[in-house]
Formats: C-alpha cells, sequence, structure tokens
C-alpha cells in the first residue's frame, strides 16, 4: 500500500487507516476541525495571492500568503487532514503566475492607450523586449505591434489563463477533474512557452534591436514563470486517490494495515509514495523559488522601470512623450493625455496612425534603427532639447 496514512490517535494500533481526502479525520467533531483550519488558511492564502497579483502590492501579499501556509502546516503537525502544502503551493502559484499574466496582457489588448500602458509597456519594452517599443499603438486594435505578439496576447488571455486558473482551483479543491484539467493546461503552457520563444526568436530583430538589456534581461525577468513546468511531474507522479471522484463528494476511505506501511512512508505527505518523495521535495522548493522571483518582479519591475527611464526628474507624461519621440525619430510627437475613450479598441483610430517617421531598415525581417537608450539617458535628451528650444537669456 503506497498511500500516507495517520494511524489511530488512541494509540492501539488497530491498523484500520483513512487517507486524506480533502480531510479524511476518524470523527465528525475531526471532520470540522480539519476543515475550519482549511478554511481559515485560505482566507489568508487567498488575501495574498489577491495583493501579490496586483503587481506595486506584491510584497505586502506574499508575508499574507506565507502565514496561511503556516497555519496549514500547523494544521497538518496537529493531526488534522488538510490540503497537502504541495497541492497548496502548485495552485495558488499557477493562480498568481495566470493572474499576472493575464494583467498584463489585458492592459495591453483593452487599455492599451491609458497613460499607464503607453508609459510602462514603453519603457519595459524598449529595456527588455522590443516587441512593446517598436510601432506600438499603431496596430488598428492598439499596443504591441511586433509580428505574431497579437495572436499569443489574445488566446492566452482569453484562454489559456482562463482555463488554468479555473483548473487550479478545482486542484485546490482536490476534485479529480482539478487533477486532470491541471495537467491538460500545464501542458498547454508548455505549448505556449515554445511557441512564443520562437516567435521571438525568428524575430529576434524586432524584439532586440535598439533594446537595453537584450535576451538576458528578457530571461531574467520571465524565468519565474515556470510553475507549469513545475508542476507536471507532480501531477503525473502524484496518487489520485487523495482526489475525489467528481461524482462523489464524499472521502474516500483506503485501508491498510500497520504492517503494511512503515513509519518512512508514515512520515511523507498524502499523495506522496517513497519512490517519489525527494521529486516532489525539489518540486515544492522550486515551487518557494518561483513564488519569491515572481513577486519580486511584481513588486520592483514598475519602480525599477520608471528609474531607469527618468523619474521622478521627468513625469509619467515626459517619459511617454521621450519615448515616442525616440521610437519615431520626430521630434515634434507628443504623449496625448488623456486619450479619447473611443480609442482603440473600441473603433476609434490609434495613436500612432499613419506615422511615417519611424527608421526601420525593411527586408524578410524588419530592423528597427531607434537608438539604444541607457539608464536616464532620457533625462539628458529632454534636458538637451530644453536648452535648445528654450535658451537661457545672456546675463
Amino acid at each position: 500500500m503506497e498511500m500516507t496514512s495517520e494511524f489511530d490517535r488512541d494509540g492501539k494500533g488497530d491498523g484500520v487507516d483513512t487517507t486524506f481526502l480533502p480531510g479524511l479525520p476518524r470523527d465528525q467533531g475531526d471532520l470540522e476541525d480539519g476543515r475550519r483550519a482549511q478554511r481559515q488558511a485560505d482566507r489568508w492564502l487567498i488575501t495574498g495571492t489577491l495583493l501579490m497579483g496586483t503587481l506595486v502590492l506584491a510584497l505586502v501579499g506574499l508575508p499574507i500568503f506565507v502565514w496561511g501556509l503556516v497555519l496549514l502546516r500547523r494544521a497538518r503537525r496537529a493531526g488534522l487532514s488538510v490540503r497537502p502544502l504541495i497541492v497548496t503551493l502548485i495552485g495558488y502559484v499557477i493562480i498568481l503566475d495566470g493572474g499576472l499574466n493575464s494583467l498584463g496582457w489585458a492592459l495591453d489588448v483593452f487599455a492599451n492607450h491609458s497613460l499607464i500602458s503607453r508609459t510602462f509597456f514603453s519603457a519595459w519594452g524598449n529595456l527588455m523586449d522590443g516587441g512593446y517599443f517598436w510601432h506600438y499603438n499603431e496596430l488598428s486594435m492598439g499596443g504591441a505591434g511586433a509580428p505574431g505578439e497579437k495572436s499569443w496576447v489574445l488566446i492566452c488571455v482569453l484562454v489559456v489563463f482562463p482555463m488554468r486558473m479555473a483548473a487550479a482551483i478545482g486542484f485546490l479543491r482536490m476534485r479529480r477533474w482539478g487533477l486532470q484539467w491541471m495537467i491538460v493546461t500545464c501542458w498547454f503552457g508548455v505549448v505556449v512557452w515554445l511557441g512564443y520563444i520562437i516567435n521571438m526568436t525568428v524575430y529576434a530583430d524586432v524584439r532586440y534591436a535598439g533594446v537595453a538589456l537584450p535576451v538576458l534581461g528578457w530571461w531574467l525577468y520571465n524565468v519565474f514563470y515556470i510553475t507549469p513546468f513545475l508542476a507536471i511531474p507532480y501531477l503525473h507522479t502524484v496518487d489520485r486517490k487523495i482526489f475525489a471522484s467528481d461524482a462523489d463528494d464524499e472521502p474516500v476511505k483506503v485501508e491498510s494495515t500497520a504492517a503494511e506501511v512503515s513509519s518512512d512512508i508514515d512520515s511523507l505527505p498524502p499523495g506522496t509514495t517513497p519512490s517519489y518523495a525527494r521529486m516532489h521535495k525539489g518540486i515544492k522548493w522550486g515551487l518557494y523559488v518561483c513564488l519569491v522571483g515572481l513577486v519580486i518582479d511584481g513588486a520592483l519591475t514598475i519602480p525599477l522601470v520608471a528609474i531607469w527611464y527618468g523619474w521622478p526628474t521627468l513625469s509619467p507624461t515626459q517619459i511617454c512623450s521621450e519615448l515616442m519621440k525616440v521610437r519615431y525619430s520626430d521630434d515634434t510627437l507628443e504623449c496625448q493625455q488623456p486619450y479619447p475613450l473611443g480609442g482603440p479598441p473600441f473603433g476609434g483610430a490609434p495613436e500612432a496612425a499613419n506615422q511615417r517617421t519611424a527608421h526601420d531598415k525593411w527586408g524578410i525581417q524588419p530592423v528597427p534603427e531607434y537608438p539604444r537608450l541607457g539608464f536616464r539617458e532620457l533625462v539628458t535628451i529632454h534636458e538637451h532639447r530644453l536648452a535648445e528650444t528654450h535658451p537661457e537669456p545672456p546675463k
């Protein structure tokens, strides 16, 4: 018998055991205690995940999330049947991964003419991924103009990430359909990752020419979004008996004798068998690393990008205007703020419609010829332009 178990608490050792799913205590009182502990931990975990998903409040959400994990661990050590820690980590980190990606790409699709999108996406694109700088807001629907980018954005925002988050909810509820759909959506994530990277490689000139931190910067930012890769080995090796069948809300009881279950097996989390114990432990620590990496990405990216491009010396509107001048090699352009509500994707003309000043080398693959911007170089460019247009009067 390869199921993790808890032997009788009365010490009689009659050998009859009930395995977790989603909590399998000996009596109704223990069942309620386990459910109460699980709900208490989930309140902290959900609150922490929501805060981490806002980007700017990610550092506030992390300790709240960690406290939820601590409560879950305490409940488990107290003998209560609660969700395994690794299941909790996989479920919530995948929800966070999908939420962060959905937030950023939804802004690119539905709010690409807002000030934060025109400033942050353009700055981030010029720093790491030229697909979000090159001809930004020139497509009829606005947003990133790199070849193939919009197809990936739309399929992920409208299909992949909602499916993944729905599967994670079922997974956290310890339902068999949640496990099955987690497997499907995580493999779908592998396809998206590989396809997206191939697209970036094929159009590397657009993506990385004139970018301050090409390739390495992109990988440093995105490497922590590999949660689906980490989850797949666990999803295929976890004992599925800990997940309730779709038609059965009642706990599934698995009986075994004490002789069949060694003390080593008894110390393992529910669903983990001895042959996969070391791998599951490594996956758990990898999830911790990804969680912290996602929080750092979310909390620090916006302020670091803003500082790189001149804030607080330059306002967000001034940064937006200076980036437009660089992108289209036209010193007369200004960032219109606020932009009319009827603009893209609601039918109006995009901000950069019919521009003819951008310097590109057109061939099988376009190569942008805007200059690479260094740390706070926009401030120098802005001050130099002001000095030329508004020279100081002679003393």
